[in-house]
């Protein structure tokens, strides 16, 4: 008698685990959104089977919205984490908001080689909806500065310098500059060069100073 009080128990305590795996099961059954927002695309049918972990749907919130836009390496160099744009609609030019870049995705697309910026709106028009398709620029901004490969950089005693094409005769000059962060195999400048300057990239250790040059070539 004592043996079938222990397994009824056993039994019981067995049961009562099932009970409240099952609720906790029919919880999870519930899909609650953690904040107001769009659905933008649904994964599974009403009455399907999903296995655990398995996307159902996506939600965008609108409380704060994103412009997402594709940088090569060199671009994401140039644009370091709070650089800010204006934002354009295609559909409507007069249409634009300040947008800051929050983050740049960490991998890159194999086939473009870009990387995924991310850019929240500021104060934007109900206009920017989702799915909107935007013109981009960078705010004009004092020091931008602009990147350049690194092997393009002369180092010569610790001082940083690039060569730069002066003149129609097409000489080149040493002229010092200084440097901002580097990404990947590209380097800002964020000062010394001025708009339209020409810097040569490639056989910098070859160069002299006044040396002539041959004609811009475009890879």
């Amino acid at each position: 008698a004592c043996s079938s009080r222990v397994a009824a128990a056993a039994r019981l305590e067995q049961a009562q685990a099932d009970v409240a795996r099952a609720r906790d099961n029919l919880g999870l059954a519930t899909l609650t959104a953690p904040q107001d927002g769009v659905v933008t695309s649904v994964s599974a049918e009403p009455g399907g089977a999903v296995a655990a972990g398995q996307p159902v749907l996506r939600l965008a919130a609108t409380d704060e919205r994103e412009v997402a836009i594709d940088l090569t390496e060199q671009d994401v160099a140039a644009h370091p984490v709070g650089t800010r744009f204006i934002v354009r609609l295609v559909a409507n030019a007069e249409v634009a908001a300040e947008a800051t870049l929050n983050r740049i995705d960490p991998v890159a697309f194999a086939a473009t080689r870009t990387r995924t910026a991310h850019l929240t709106l500021r104060n934007a028009a109900r206009d920017f909806r989702l799915g909107a398709l935007v013109l981009v620029t960078r705010a004009a901004e004092a020091g931008a500065g602009v990147a350049l490969p690194v092997a393009a950089v002369l180092d010569a005693d610790g001082a940083a310098a690039v060569w730069v094409v002066a003149g129609a005769d097409r000489r080149v000059e040493r002229r010092p500059v200084t440097l901002g962060p580097a990404v990947g195999d590209f380097v800002v400048v964020a000062s010394g060069l001025n708009p339209g300057d020409e810097v040569v990239t490639k056989g910098i250790h070859s160069l002299e100073e006044g040396q002539m040059v041959g004609p811009r070539v475009t890879e």
